[in-house]
This record gives structure tokens, sequence and C-alpha cells, in this order.
């Protein structure tokens, strides 16, 4: 299937069956996406694997669906207006099935040890070689997973994503014991217990010390091992992940989605109630940018107005387009497509550094689009333009394809105490309070803190709320840090003729600018 929308409803009329239920599995590398599911007349369920790269477009797509499937923990509470599930990802237990029972190496690792893209991982690594001779630490065919880890006295994990990845305890068997780094509201100590199921660690002397325990007295180690195994055979298996699936499938009642309730205009070209007089079937291409495209209305969009609905991304400074999807191109939702001809795109962070595929930092652009300078304002023009690279002051990431996705406005970021707060992980929770019709937050400045988090709030018509009680909202769903420190009510926010909420204006409320 290649990358782009997937229209369900279409591909069950092709097929010519009617399923009872129908399960959508997103892998993360390829971006697919459904649609039409509003036009499906059995249960759907969405299983988001790789939410840590995608979550918006998930956090979109989920109201498509009856239920929801998250594998990764620490994403569940993002869900929460909708029937979601945490459903811990797995291996095909087949890649498992010739492990042997001798267990010649002491300490196993699966995975990358790249220096560049996991720093901490790597130098872990290298400190586990200097001081075990039997190890294998680093990348593996899949078909050698069951023999290495079948082999292993000790499974070394260092958390990236802060998930708790099942195919440790499938692949170990019993006899092993996983040795990982401190559980960070990543699921793990909801299916285990530690010390009894698993060893933790948070530094080097609690890591080689773990280690250095269970090579010492092979009885624990069998009793680790076992128990853990038994516990992952009594209810953690793959034929139990099918059952689950079914089983709340077949307690679900299909629903009829909701539709978006505030996008921006192409949201409401589409039920603008006057569009039936026009014949747009000429339309080959429409265009989207300013901000966010919602993934879920591209499908209807196109079926009602004809053509492509394509977005790209652009400032003046860059005359204005810096990337966009082409018409004849692969297109994926929720990107903003790749750099046009003759422009090249770098993520890079504060120190200046091309950061990888993947990974979040500003958008640097550099081209023969891009400006010489602001007028009379070379002060400017030398913080903006460094070494030839446009600082756009917009947070992205590039994927494999050399895709860009925008992620935040860098001017917007909020920074307490130390940690980033991107104002649309508020902003999400802020619209879950009944009540709230709409809501935006900024940094405010403080003595302490460097800034606290502030929210501006539109109330729905006839609906009541103190600032205590969102606040108190907040903290239920969010780390403490990212709570709002102070709630103001407003009647309306302050928006450009697109419908972007200007941020600026909010901070001249507050005697503050960026």
């Amino acid at each position: 299937m290649a990358n782009g929308v997937f229209d369900a409803g279409r591909w069950v009329e092709r097929e010519g069956f009617r399923p009872d239920m129908l399960l959508f599995v997103e892998g993360g590398t390829r971006l697919i996406f459904p649609s039409g599911m509003q036009d499906m007349d059995c249960v759907s369920a969405w299983y988001a694997i790789d939410t840590h790269l995608h979550l918006r477009q998930h956090l979109y797509l989920a109201r498509l669906f009856d239920v929801t499937f998250v594998a990764q923990f620490e994403f569940l509470r993002h869900f929460r207006d909708c029937q979601a599930h945490w459903l811990p990802f797995a291996v095909d237990p087949r890649l498992y099935e010739r492990a042997p029972r001798e267990r010649d190496i002491d300490v196993a690792y699966i995975g990358s040890d790249h220096r560049g893209l996991h720093p901490e991982r790597a130098r872990l690594l290298d400190l586990i070689r200097s001081r075990y001779d039997k190890t294998f630490l680093g990348r593996a065919e899949p078909s050698r997973i069951g023999e290495i880890y079948g082999r292993a006295k000790i499974v070394f994990n260092k958390s990236v994503r802060n998930d708790v990845n099942m195919r440790y305890f499938e692949g170990m068997g019993a006899g092993a014991v996983l040795v990982t780094d401190s559980a960070r509201d990543n699921g793990v100590e909801e299916l285990f217990s530690p010390g009894e199921d698993f060893l933790e660690y948070r530094d080097d002397a609690s890591l080689l010390s773990a280690i250095d325990s269970v090579l010492a007295d092979e009885g624990r180690r069998e009793r680790i091992g076992t128990r853990a195994q038994k516990h992952v055979l009594s209810g953690h298996t793959y034929r139990h992940r099918a059952e689950k699936i079914v089983d709340v499938l077949s307690a679900t009642t299909h629903r009829v989605k909701p539709g978006p309730e505030d996008y921006l205009p192409a949201y409401h070209l589409l039920h603008y109630p006057e569009a039936a007089r026009y014949d747009t079937s000429s339309m080959r291409v429409w265009g989207s940018g300013a901000a966010p495209l919602p993934v879920e209305i591209v499908e209807p969009f196109e079926r009602r107005f004809g053509g492509k609905l394509l977005e790209g991304y652009g400032l003046t400074e860059a005359s204005p387009v810096v990337s966009a999807h082409r018409l004849s191109g692969v297109r994926k939702l929720g990107s903003v497509g790749p750099p046009i001809p003759g422009v090249t795109v770098s993520i890079r962070d504060d120190g200046d550094r091309a950061l990888s595929a993947g990974e979040v930092g500003e958008v640097c652009v550099k081209g023969p689009n891009v400006m010489i300078g602001y007028y009379r304002n070379p002060e400017e023009t030398a913080r903006t333009i460094r070494d030839g690279w446009l600082r756009t002051g917009d947070m992205g990431r590039l994927d494999d394809d050399n895709f860009l996705y925008i992620v935040e406005r860098k001017k917007d970021l909020i920074i307490r105490g130390g940690f980033n707060i991107y104002p649309r992980d508020v902003e999400e929770t802020l619209y879950a309070v009944p009540g709230v019709a709409e809501a935006a937050v900024i940094g405010m400045p403080d003595a302490l803190m460097g800034e606290e988090v502030i929210a501006f709030v539109v109330l729905k018509p006839g609906q009541s709320a103190t600032a205590g009680e969102i606040i108190a909202f907040c903290q239920g769903r969010l780390a403490n840090y990212k709570c709002p420190k102070e709630v103001r009510f407003v009647d309306a926010l302050p928006k450009s003729p697109v419908g972007k909420i200007l941020r600026k204006e909010l901070r001249s409320q507050i005697g503050t600018q960026p």
C-alpha cells in the first residue's frame, strides 16, 4: 500500500463484503491514514503504534473510530476524548521458536547503538562491554532475536520512547532477567513488579550492581526469569492481545463519528451552507497553509469540491514558499510536504547542530528564495540568517523521505524551570475541560522559574467554571510543571484573518513580548 490515504469505505465496496469488525493497524514508518470511516456500518478500531512520531495525526484519527488501542502507555492520557485502551506492542512469537536453552551470553541488547542519535545509550553499552566479556550489544537480523535473547542471562534495556516492549519478556524465556532503567510512566510497572519480575537501575553504579548480582546468583536469575515468563504466558501473549481486541470490539456499539468543532477556512468552506450552488468540478488542486490541516477533513473536502487538497509551508522571509506537496507526487497527511526544488531544509538545535531524521528542532532554510535581509535592520538580519541559513522560528522535524512536519512556533515555546512546554500539549487538555470553547496558553515571566504558564479561556455560552476547577482538571492529566498557574477568562481570543490565534496580542495583555 502506498503512502497516503486508505479509503476504507471504498475498499469494502470493492472487495464486496461487510465486516462485523474492522481493525486498522498503523506502523509509523509508512504514513497511511484511513478515511471514509464515517461511512462504515461496522465497529471499527485503530491501533496506534508509533504515537511518539505522529501524535497530532493520531489524535485526529482516533475521532474517526469507535475504539482506539494505544501501544505506548505514556500517550494513553492524550486520547481522553475517545474510547481508548492500552495494548502494549509485541513481536511475532515465531521469531523465538528456535531459541536454544544454553545461556552463554552474559548481557544482550538488540537495537541501535548510534552515538549521534542515542549518546547515553551508547555510553552505557561501552560501559558494559568494558566490564563483561560475553556480550551481544548492537543490531541483529529479526530472525536472530530469539536465538540471542534465548542465550542471554541478562537482557539490557535503555528506554528511548518510554514504552514497555513485550519483546524482552517474550524473547528471553524462563531463566533470563531484564535489567532496565527506572520506569518513567512507561507502563512496565502496570504489568510487572520491580525486583520480582525485572531489575531497575538509576545510574552506572546501580546498573553494574544489578548485573553482577544476577550473574553471581544463578538461583536468583532462575527465580526472577521464571516468574516473569509465567506472568507473560498467563496473560500477555499474542493470543491474549487478540482476545482483548475481540472482547473490546464485541462490547462496543458502533456510533456516529463526531465532526471537528472549529477548523480553519477549509473546514468552514466544507460546511458552507451555500456550497452546493457552485460547480467546482474543474478544480484540480486546493492549497492549504497558515495553520495545520486536520487530517480528517481532507477526504470529505475532496469528495465535495473535487481536486486534491494539498498542504504547504512558507514564510515571508522565504518569498514565501519553503515546502509543498506535489499534485503528481506522494502525499503524507500531517506533513507540509518536501522542500520545493532548489530549497534545502535543515532541522537544527540551539547550538546550530544539524539533527537527524525524526528529531525536533528549529526549521532552517537555505536557497535562492531566502531574503537578503530585513530593510535597515542589520541586527535582526544577523540573528535570523546565520551562515546562509534562515532561522524560521518554527519547530519541526524531517522524516526519512525529507518530508517536513511543523510542530510549534519556537517563540511560543514556554521554558519553566528548565523544562520545555509546548503550548499545544496544554491546550489539548484545556479543550477537554467541560464548558471550554476555546483556549490558548502563553508564557508569563516569573522571577523564580523563568516562566509560568498562563491560560486564556473562552467558555461556551451558558457554561461556567472557575480558575481553580480548570487548574485542578489539568493537574489530573498533565505533569505538574505543565499546568497553568493562572487562568484568565475572555470573551474571545484574538485571531488573524485566517483564524490563527495571535499570541502576541495575548502577551501584550500581560505586558510581555518575546
